[in-house]
């Protein structure tokens, strides 16, 4: 089934031996060399920031590359990961250039997630890497399960959780789309304000209405609030 192409773009933005000595010092080397990247991923990080240069992304996944062949870590594949993704969001690349940067930032996150199963981002990034790689035949309900269950209520995940659910959600399992609003109940719960930004950007007011069904006075909240605000547009 086909998904939205220009909604599956805009999606998101985006999360560090040979004897006993070289073992000792390894995490040390690794940490010098990710160094200089880190200030790259804050900027992936931060909304409202510039976005690196491709050539500084490229300069940010061979440092992490380099650090990663000193000391695996889970935190290091999954930054990895994330760079991926950014440098495949770069609207310059060729559609086979872009491809294969999504291909490497799911091998990225499922090398971090191996290491350390426990993590939310790195689970959203594979959902996220795999619907904008694969579109309508992507398989993203394991990942964004794990997501919703080892952190609920992040607010960060919550906001990109919703996204992602409501631009996949024709080829989401009942009970994935089940969990995706249950996020949506939680944002509601958490400030109306982000949900009704969500619903204007993304033209998905009636998608978050119907997800908001089982309760009646917080629907009856959200239409007042997406009312307030489109007047003030």
């Amino acid at each position: 089934m086909a998904i939205d192409g220009r909604k599956t773009t805009a999606v998101l933005a985006l999360a560090v031996g040979l004897s006993g000595a070289v073992l000792a010092v390894s995490p040390t080397i690794g940490a010098m060399v990710l160094a200089p990247d880190r200030e790259v991923l804050r900027t992936l990080g931060h909304a409202g920031a510039k976005r690196p240069s491709p050539a500084r992304l490229q300069r940010a996944i061979a440092g992490h590359q380099a650090g990663l062949s000193w000391h695996a870590t889970a935190e290091g594949w999954a930054a990895l990961g994330a760079l991926h993704i950014a440098l495949a969001r770069e609207t310059t690349l060729a559609p086979r250039v872009r491809s294969a940067q999504y291909d490497l930032a799911v091998t990225a996150v499922r090398n971090a997630l191996m290491l350390s199963p426990a993590q939310p981002f790195a689970w959203l990034h594979y959902a996220y890497a795999a619907l904008a790689r694969d579109g309508g035949d992507a398989r993203i309900d394991a990942p964004l399960i794990m997501s919703i269950n080892a952190a609920p209520k992040e607010p960060s995940l919550v906001k990109q959780r919703i996204r992602i659910g409501f631009i996949a959600h024709r080829v989401l399992a009942p009970e994935t789309r089940a969990a995706v609003r249950s996020q949506v109940f939680i944002a509601a719960r958490g400030g109306m304000a982000d949900l009704v930004r969500f619903a204007h950007r993304e033209r998905a007011f009636a998608w978050a209405r119907n997800a908001l069904a089982d309760d009646a006075a917080l629907r009856q909240d959200f239409d007042i609030a997406y009312l307030r605000a489109s007047r003030l547009r």
